[in-house]
């Protein structure tokens, strides 16, 4: 009777644990926090190179419009090659400290450039739209695609509205692939 309660019992913890979703202890979070934060805007791009292999993964640039009068200036980032932005429609899909960098919902991966933030300046003065609000940290998800494994990521970024200003303040990125990371998660 002991032998059988103990087989009983060896086989449901050996089928508990059946899910795929990955495990703590699979992550491989490499990360950098910038002591100076890496501006970006007017003439000045940035280029992340987040798996540090030597080539840039990401561009965080400006984009300048004139669209009736008013003159929108877009803080953009743009996947270079392979790699993808969390993304609704053409906007970067932003995420609080915590929450899953993960695709859900009418978020998706994307490789054409997304706005972070646009400035609108016309006679009136200006305004500010899009998914980044600035009140608390923010994070861009981001992926690197390589040789048919993805690997998940995030970028801090601050936009000061006031100084129009934008710095990207750290990033890291799960070096096992095909494994999820939280936004702020290092």
């Amino acid at each position: 009777m002991k032998t059988l309660l103990t087989l009983i019992v060896l086989v449901s913890i050996s089928m508990g644990n059946t899910d795929n979703e990955p495990k703590s202890s699979e992550k491989v979070i490499a990360s950098e926090s910038f002591a100076t934060p890496a501006a970006f805007g007017f003439g000045q791009n940035f280029y992340l190179d987040a798996d540090k292999d030597g080539q840039a993964d990401f561009l965080f640039t400006t984009v300048y419009e004139n669209e009736n009068g008013s003159i929108h200036t877009k803080y953009m980032v743009d996947a270079i090659g392979q790699n993808e932005v969390l993304a609704i429609d053409n906007d970067a899909a932003i995420a609080d400290g915590g929450n899953a960098i993960d695709s859900f919902g009418n978020v998706g991966w994307n490789k054409t450039p997304a706005s972070i933030l646009e400035q609108v300046s016309d006679a009136e003065g200006n305004s500010w739209k899009g998914l980044w609000s600035g009140d608390r940290d923010q994070y861009v998800g981001i992926r690197v695609v390589k040789d048919g494994k993805s690997y998940t990521g995030w970028v801090k970024v601050f936009i000061d509205q006031d100084a129009e200003q934008a710095q990207v303040q750290g990033y890291a990125l799960n070096k096992a692939a095909n494994s999820g990371i939280s936004a702020g998660e290092i």
